[in-house]
């Protein structure tokens, strides 16, 4: 959709930038075309108001995710395709569409990410040519379909436009439900979303919220045993010495990310009130659920 013969070899971001200019010419537009994991691509990524995850593959899905989990970003992610589980099976077609938010769960512990396939994608060039000389990462076919991507891309609008919206507009649902779409069943379901207090990423015990306290990276070889996310300080004494320079940083540089660390009631972004209700709403949920299981 607005691209033509003459497209062929730009970079997508390119295309699209060319389409949104000429979509609205006063837009400001600035299209970086890099990998999500390139420091100038993290850090307008922290400073964004909404997340749109349109990748296609499950390295750059999970750093989307935890950048939205880590900086408290709203996060909308979408992906479509078709599918043959075996031989045996008959081919699927169709998609999902679903919004990360703090305490609804987030992608990994929904089971959208495939952490095999994230460690790949996200491994050194050195680590993934041994790998495929073990026969593992060999890249599968995977086939665009424009109708397919025309239903979730217009669904993932859709969830844009809800969350600028916001409390303007009364919703049945208060929270964003997860979008199953089954091409060949000419099927939309939503299913309700629901936090997982044991998830690593998202849980009780996480790195919710954490911010530049524990920043993501990415090894630059096979030699380094750097994860690809720097663990939390556990030393309350370690915390406080890093936290002391982002608070003189941030009086200084004003960084839009920053002013999203720490917990829940710190967030200086448009969607603050919204996720702090929809993060008590859930908490509150739980808690109701726990005590009806105890009585």
């Amino acid at each position: 959709m607005g691209v033509g013969p003459a497209d062929i070899g730009q970079t997508k971001v390119s295309v699209y930038e060319t389409l949104l200019r000429r979509i609205a010419p006063a837009m400001r537009v600035e299209a970086l075309a890099s990998s999500v994991m390139d420091d100038s691509a993290l850090e307008l990524a922290k400073g964004a108001d909404i997340l749109v995850g349109c990748v296609d593959n499950h390295g750059a899905r999970m750093i989307l995710n935890q950048l939205a989990i880590r900086y408290l970003i709203p996060l909308i992610d979408g992906g479509s395709g078709l599918k043959r589980l075996s031989e045996d099976t008959p081919l699927a077609a169709g998609g999902q569409v679903q919004v990360v938010l703090p305490g609804i769960g987030c992608l990994e512990c929904r089971g959208f990410i495939d952490m095999r396939r994230a460690t790949f994608d996200l491994a050194p060039p050195e680590l993934q040519a041994e790998e495929r000389a073990h026969g593992y990462g060999v890249d599968e076919p995977a086939p665009a379909v424009i109708s397919l991507n025309g239903v979730i891309s217009s669904a993932m609008v859709t969830e844009i436009m809800l969350l600028l919206a916001g409390s303007t507009i009364k919703l049945s649902q208060s929270l964003p439900p997860i979008g199953l779409y089954n091409a060949f069943n000419r099927s939309l379901i939503a299913i309700e979303p629901h936090d997982f207090p044991d998830c690593p990423t998202c849980g009780s015990d996480s790195v919710l919220g954490v911010g530049d306290l524990a920043p993501i990276s990415i090894a630059a070889s096979i030699d380094l045993e750097t994860p690809v996310a720097e663990p939390i300080p556990q030393n309350p004494a370690i915390t406080e010495q890093q936290a002391q320079p982002q608070k003189a940083a941030s009086s200084t540089s004003g960084s839009p990310y920053q002013k999203r660390r720490g917990i829940l009631s710190a967030i200086g972004h448009p969607f603050g009130k919204v996720l702090r209700i929809l993060f008590s709403l859930r908490k509150e949920d739980r808690n109701a659920r726990t005590h009806s299981t105890k009585s």
